[in-house]
C-alpha cells in the first residue's frame, strides 16, 4: 500500500511543482501548499495504518516525511527565485524608464542621435557554413544527393550572409534620429515615411535571444534601389509584405531593446503626429484605416470651425476606418480559432491511428 500511495504523490507532487513553473498557480501558492499539506496528511496516514497492522515499517515513514519535507523546501526556493526574479525585473523596469525618460529629454535637440550597438551574428553565421561544409561532405561519403544538395544551399546562404555582415562590423546595428533611422550601410529613412512600428522577440526555452525592430515602409518599393547591394539582391526573394518593412535586428544591444522601440515611438509621434498600433500580420487595407483613422481624430480634435458639414464628414471617416479595423480583428480571431480546431482534428487522427494500428 505504501509504495502504490508514494507513486500517486509522486506524480500529483510533479504536476503540482510543473504547474508552477510554468505559472498555471503563480498567484494562488497558498491552494497549492494546502493541497500539498493535504497530500501528505493522506500519505502519513496510510503509513500510519499499515503500521498498526503490525507492520512496523518506520523507514517507510521516514521516507515519507523526507519526501514531504523536500517538497516543502523545493517550493520555499522556488517562491525565493520568483522573488528574486520579481525584484529584479521591477529594478530593470525602473531603471529602463529612466533611461527612456534621459533620452527622450535629449531627443528635443535637432542633433540627438542614438546609435544602437550590437552582435552581427556572424560567428551563427560560420556555423551554418560549416554545418554546410559537413553536409556536402557526408552526403559525398553516403553518396546522397539530397544532402548535398542542402549542404550547398545552407552554405550558400551562409556565405551570402556573411558577406553582408562583415562589411557592417564595428558599425551600429541601427542608429535613431529625430529626422529618422539608419540600418547600417543604408540611407537615412525620414519618420514621414513610416506607418508602422512593432517589437519583435525571439525566444528559445522560454528565454529570450534576440529581439528585432520592424519598420512598416509602404514606399519602400520606390526607393530599394538606395540600399545596399545585399538588399538590392535579396529583395526580389521577399514576400509581398516583406517588401515594405525594414527591420533591425537587437541581439546583445548596447542599449534595452525596449527602450530603443519606445523611443522610436516617441520620436515618430514627434514628427509625425502618428501614434497608431501595428503588428506584423496586419493588412494593409487595416493598417491604413488605423493610420487615416488617426489622422482623422486629430483633424477633429483641432477642429475649430463652425461647419457641421465637415464634422459630419469626419465622423464618417471615422466610422468606416473603425469597420474595416473591426473587420481585420474578426478575421484575425476566426483564424486563430480554425488553427485551434485543425490541430484538434490531427491530434484526434493521431491518437486514432495509433490505437487501431496492429
Amino acid at each position: 500500500m505504501l509504495e502504490l500511495l508514494g507513486g500517486g504523490v509522486a506524480g500529483l507532487v510533479s504536476y503540482f511543482l510543473l504547474m508552477l513553473k510554468y505559472g498555471a498557480l503563480r498567484e494562488s501558492a497558498g491552494t497549492v501548499v494546502l493541497i500539498c499539506s493535504a497530500i501528505g496528511l493522506v500519505f502519513l496516514v496510510g503509513a500510519g495504518l499499515d503500521y498498526g497492522s503490525g507492520r512496523r515499517d518506520f523507514a517507510a515513514v521516514v521516507r515519507l516525511l523526507v519526501f514531504y519535507a523536500g517538497f516543502v523546501v523545493a517550493y520555499a526556493i522556488h517562491l525565493w527565485r520568483r522573488r528574486a526574479s520579481g525584484d529584479s525585473q521591477r529594478r530593470a523596469a525602473l531603471l529602463a524608464e529612466q533611461r527612456f525618460a534621459e533620452l527622450a529629454a535629449r531627443a528635443a535637440s535637432p542633433q540627438f542621435e542614438l546609435p544602437v550597438h550590437g552582435s552581427a551574428q556572424v560567428f551563427l553565421r560560420v556555423g551554418a557554413f560549416g554545418i554546410g561544409a559537413c553536409l556536402v561532405l557526408l552526403g559525398r561519403v553516403e553518396g546522397s544527393a539530397l544532402m548535398i544538395t542542402g549542404g550547398v544551399g545552407l552554405a550558400a546562404a551562409a556565405a551570402l550572409l556573411l558577406l553582408h555582415s562583415v562589411p557592417t562590423l564595428g558599425r551600429p546595428r541601427l542608429v535613431v534620429t529625430p529626422a529618422g533611422f539608419r540600418l547600417p550601410l543604408a540611407p537615412m529613412v525620414a519618420w514621414q515615411l513610416v506607418e508602422g512600428i512593432w517589437l519583435e522577440q525571439n525566444r528559445h526555452n522560454q528565454q529570450v535571444i534576440a529581439h528585432k525592430l520592424l519598420f512598416y515602409v509602404p514606399t519602400l518599393p520606390d526607393w530599394i534601389g538606395r540600399f545596399p547591394w545585399f538588399m538590392k539582391l535579396l529583395y526580389p526573394l521577399r514576400t509581398r509584405q516583406g517588401k515594405r518593412r525594414l527591420a533591425a535586428v537587437l541581439a546583445h544591444s548596447s542599449e534595452d531593446p525596449d527602450v530603443v522601440y519606445r523611443l522610436a515611438r516617441h520620436l515618430w509621434k514627434q514628427s509625425t503626429g502618428r501614434d497608431y498600433p501595428w503588428f506584423p500580420d496586419m493588412k494593409e487595407e487595416a493598417a491604413a484605416a488605423y493610420r487615416q483613422s488617426d489622422e482623422h481624430f486629430a483633424r477633429l480634435r483641432d477642429y475649430s470651425g463652425t461647419d457641421l458639414t465637415e464634422v459630419a464628414r469626419l465622423a464618417g471617416a471615422l466610422e468606416r476606418n473603425a469597420a474595416v479595423m473591426r473587420a481585420d480583428l474578426q478575421q484575425r480571431a476566426s483564424r486563430l480559432r480554425w488553427m485551434g480546431v485543425a490541430f484538434i482534428v490531427v491530434a484526434i487522427a493521431l491518437i486514432a491511428g495509433a490505437l487501431v494500428a496492429p
